[in-house]
């Protein structure tokens, strides 16, 4: 199933996602009300996950939109509003069910699968059936000739979308984007990468901050981006001083590409030394000078070319005090 799942914590989101996807699903996510029905617009959701109490726009409020433009997809509110009058006033308003915090996550996924289980059959098939085999999507199993056939999460999608597309053609393309999700949403990846790096920055006493511009797309590998981000942070981190600030961003620039960029107030690169920080293995004499295995920025840019895309060096905020004058590493890709 496909969930959305809109929750101001991000911790919380964060674990509710991981335990949500280990079972099988994929799951987008949303920070704030308005971020929220913005996605839930887009559509494709089985199931949504919303939680009451959230900044710019509650989930009452969210729900009550998307039902007044005719969207029937099933709603399972959380809240630590827990009193009968806070339930029926989330039902009320559209939702189709409601979890009180502090919950079970056993019981989260059980009211999850059984909403999907819920909607109207002629539109959400949760039994597949080609030839002799058959799959659940709903218990997540499959069986040939009545035989369990034991499958992991990836596996378990890939075989899904060649069943949905049976007797069809399926090309490299459409298993890349809708199997190996190459075609997401960068501001999910921006928020695993703070979550990551947060703690790291707190105990340095470096001060971090992110910003996320709604309704971005890029096409590409995932996992590679991710490490790709990792390795621009690991270098802010490192080189940015205690009482320091690091900003990570993610915008689309007037030309459309996306842009992830992260922004510190280290000692900074010279502008003539720029380029060969890409470079494999170079250490340079001056500002980031510190030992290290120098495929960092290196990785970074064979990613982003890879991906049709280029790095960017310029310099950061300027020198403040006893703070440098940072570095602002920029990873474009290309429109969708």
């Amino acid at each position: 199933m496909r969930i959305l799942i809109v929750e101001d914590d991000l911790e919380a989101a964060a674990a509710m996602a991981s335990g949500l996807t280990e079972a099988g699903h994929d799951c987008a996510r949303a920070a704030d009300g308005e971020e929220g029905l913005t996605v839930a617009r887009t559509g494709g959701f089985d199931v949504m996950i919303v939680d009451r109490m959230m900044p710019r726009m509650d989930g009452v409020a969210l729900v009550e939109s998307l039902r007044r433009e005719g969207d029937r997809t099933p709603v399972l509110f959380l809240s630590a509003l827990g009193e009968v009058g806070d339930r029926v006033d989330g039902l009320q308003a559209g939702a189709d069910d409601y979890l009180v915090k502090p919950y079970a996550f056993a019981e989260l996924i059980a009211r999850v699968e059984a909403l999907a289980r819920q909607r109207d059959t002629g539109s959400v098939h949760t039994l597949l059936r080609v030839g002799d085999l058959e799959m659940d999507l709903i218990a997540r199993t499959v069986t040939r000739t009545g035989k369990a056939i034991d499958l992991q999460p990836r596996e378990f999608q890939l075989l899904e979308f060649m069943m949905r597309h049976a007797g069809q053609s399926v090309t490299r393309t459409m298993l890349l984007e809708k199997v190996w999700h190459y075609h997401f949403d960068p501001a999910d990846l921006a928020r695993d990468m703070c979550e990551l790096y947060e703690p790291a920055c707190e105990e340095k006493d470096i001060e971090f901050a992110a910003e996320f511009a709604p309704d971005l797309s890029v096409r590409g590998n995932r996992e590679f981006l991710a490490q790709a981000l990792a390795n621009i942070l690991d270098n802010a981190v490192k080189y940015t001083p205690a009482g320091g600030a690091i900003m990570l961003r993610v915008r689309r620039r007037s030309s459309g590409e996306v842009e992830f960029s992260v922004t510190d107030t280290g000692p900074g690169v010279p502008d003539a030394d720029r380029p060969r920080v890409v470079e494999r293995f170079v250490r340079l004499e001056n500002s980031r000078n510190q030992p290290g295995a120098g495929l960092g920025l290196s990785l970074v840019a064979a990613v982003a070319e890879a991906h049709g895309g280029r790095l960017e060096l310029d310099e950061g905020p300027g020198k403040v005090g006893d703070m440098g004058p940072g570095l602002r590493v920029a990873l474009i890709l290309p429109r969708v």
